[in-house]
């Protein structure tokens, strides 16, 4: 009797994160955004994009323009948005807004 492997395709949630530059200023932006009600998590900043301990919030793609609007209205210095993608196991990082 022949048994056949399934191969299952887990498509993983699109989500980004915004990286900053100061500690201070992730821990700002991320009061702002759980006070307004916001899903999202800080989270060590890859170190694909950044070097030593920087923080980073993680969000999903459905907020990224209310979040945008909310970085532009509290006047945060941020380094950069990046959309996290997967090629297969690897994971890539994309900037898409400075």
């Amino acid at each position: 009797m022949l048994y056949q492997k399934r191969c299952v395709i887990i498509k993983k949630d699109e989500h980004y994160i915004i990286i900053f530059k100061s500690a201070n200023e992730s821990i700002a932006l991320l009061n702002i955004l759980r006070n307004k009600g916001y899903n999202i998590r800080i989270i060590s900043a890859p170190c694909l994009i950044t070097k030593g301990c920087a923080r980073a919030i993680k969000f999903n793609y459905y907020d990224l323009d209310h979040i945008r609007e909310e970085i532009k209205n509290s006047n945060i210095n941020i380094l950069g948005i990046y959309k996290k993608t997967y090629n297969g196991y690897k994971i890539d990082y994309t900037k898409i807004a400075p």
